[in-house]
């Protein structure tokens, strides 16, 4: 479809694709967030926000990634937090959770609050990245996470991220997703149709994501600099 310069379908078909890989693609969502509520514990709030915004890319539906998210944000951007928890709400509106976290925002002017929550994430996704994929890790992920889950009961919250790091770099070795992605933001940049803007910012999304799981290709890089 994407040779055939039919992007609207292409995007399609690439969706279809990492849904095939869903399983896998929600452990890592898992691990990701596990990963933020380490850091979240150590007040590393810009380092939370890239593990749980990363989370949420290749997994929308970890709501705990989506609260874990609004609560890094809210120590960097408060207006920015205010967005994410407004657009997780229409997400997820039967989710208690969110409807009792919007108490923390009532002195945030709706009217400053951009909704676009998934792009917040990407400011600070660059910096630092084999510290939250261990792409040189060896041996079965699953083993690595529950190693980083032992050190999380003992609240090693440090050695806990780095298992998880461990964990995340070797499941991502089998998933590939990055491909998919990468290809994905390749589509989306070429859609012309009546919304540039929404589908730049996706393109953006995709693009950072790829770039995360698999920093050395630089196709991923390439995109998310021409977005």
């Amino acid at each position: 479809e994407f040779h055939a310069h039919r992007y609207v379908q292409a995007v399609d078909c690439y969706c279809k694709a990492l849904a095939a890989a869903g399983e896998k693609l929600a452990a890592m969502a898992v691990l990701l967030s596990n990963q933020a509520l380490c850091l979240l514990k150590q007040d590393l709030f810009s380092e939370a926000a890239v593990t749980a915004g990363l989370a949420i890319a290749l997994h929308s539906d970890n709501v705990k990634a989506c609260f874990r998210y609004v609560k890094a944000l809210e120590q960097i951007d408060r207006r920015a937090a205010a967005g994410a928890l407004k657009a997780f709400c229409d997400l997820h509106p039967k989710t208690k959770d969110f409807a009792s976290l919007c108490t923390d925002f009532k002195d945030v002017d709706p009217a400053s609050v951009t909704p676009r929550a998934e792009l917040q994430w990407c400011t600070f996704a660059a910096a630092n990245i084999a510290r939250f994929i261990d792409l040189e890790a060896a041996g079965d992920w699953s083993d690595h996470k529950a190693a980083a889950t032992e050190e999380f009961k003992f609240q090693r919250f440090a050695p806990a991220v780095s298992g998880y790091a461990k964990a995340l770099g070797a499941l991502a070795k089998e998933v590939q997703a990055h491909v998919v992605l990468c290809s994905r933001a390749g589509a989306r940049l070429c859609i012309e149709d009546g919304s540039p803007t929404k589908h730049l910012e996706e393109a953006l999304v995709d693009a950072t994501a790829a770039a995360l799981l698999a920093p050395g290709d630089e196709r991923c890089w390439y995109y998310r600099t021409h977005v």
